[in-house]
C-alpha cells in the first residue's frame, strides 16, 4: 500500500518528551496487553475462519463462532506504523507523528480453567497469561520528515467488548488477510515500579471473566 504525505514546504519538529517517561510507574488508567502464550495464533485462526479444505458441516460452525464474536465489534480501524532509521512513525488522520515506545517490564498470571481446549496438550488447572505494560506514547503534533530508509506496517484492528460501557477488549490484528495478533486490552489497578519484588500479579475478577468470556465465544474454554 502506497501513502501520499504532501509536506507543503514545511518541516515540523517533533513534540517535546518533556512529559514522557517521567516516571517508571504505569499509570492507574493506563490499558495494558494481556497475552495468551499458549494459544497459537494458529488455533484462533481455525476458530474464527476454519482450516484449509474444511468441509461444509465444519465452515457452518466456523461461521456461527465468527458471527458470536462479531456481535461484540466495537471498532474496526487501520493501523499503519513506519519504522525507520531514526524515528518511529503512525499515521494518523492521515498525517504522521512521532511515537516513542516505553519498554517497561512484562508480568505472569493466571486464570484458573480444567476445559481449557488446546490441540495436543494436556489438561491444565491454569491457562497462563502475560501481562505486557509497554505503552507507545504518540507525539501531540505532526512530523513530516519521512526517514529514508523505512519498513511500513500496515494492519487492520478489530476490538471487541462484551459492553460497551467496558474497560475490557479483546484485540484481534489481521495483516493480509490473516491474523497478525491477538490479546486482551485492560485497565489496570496496579502499578508497576522500577524493584518490584515478584514478577506475578492477581488480575480483577471482573478482567477474568470478561477474558473467559470471550474464549468461550472460540470455544478455547
Amino acid at each position: 500500500m502506497v501513502y501520499h504525505i504532501y509536506i507543503n514546504n514545511k518541516m515540523h519538529r517533533p513534540a517535546t518528551k518533556n512529559k514522557t517517561n517521567k516516571t517508571n510507574n504505569t499509570n492507574r488508567n493506563d490499558k495494558v496487553k494481556i497475552y495468551f502464550p499458549s494459544i497459537p495464533i494458529q488455533v484462533l485462526q481455525h476458530a474464527l475462519h476454519g482450516a484449509p479444505n474444511q468441509n461444509k458441516k465444519q465452515n457452518q460452525n466456523n461461521t456461527q463462532n465468527n458471527t458470536q464474536l462479531d456481535k461484540y465489534l466495537c471498532s474496526e480501524t487501520q493501523k499503519t506504523i513506519i519504522y525507520g532509521t531514526t524515528s518511529i512513525l503512525e499515521i494518523h488522520n492521515n498525517e504522521p507523528y512521532t511515537i516513542y515506545p516505553s519498554d517497561k517490564m512484562i508480568l505472569t498470571s493466571s486464570i484458573p480453567t480444567s476445559r481449557i481446549k488446546l490441540p495436543q496438550s494436556q489438561p491444565q488447572s491454569q491457562l497462563q497469561l502475560l501481562i505486557d505494560y509497554s505503552t507507545m506514547k504518540r507525539s501531540q503534533t505532526s512530523y513530516y520528515q519521512i526517514p529514508y530508509n523505512f519498513k511500513v506496517h500496515s494492519c487492520i484492528v478489530k476490538k471487541y467488548k462484551i459492553t460497551p460501557t467496558s474497560d475490557t477488549c479483546f484485540v484481534i490484528e489481521y495483516k493480509d488477510n490473516k491474523i497478525y495478533d491477538f490479546y486482551v486490552l485492560a485497565k489496570m489497578s496496579v502499578s508497576v515500579s522500577a524493584g518490584i519484588g515478584t514478577n506475578r500479579i492477581e488480575l480483577d475478577n471482573f478482567i477474568k471473566e470478561d477474558i473467559i468470556s470471550f474464549l468461550l465465544m472460540l470455544n478455547l474454554y
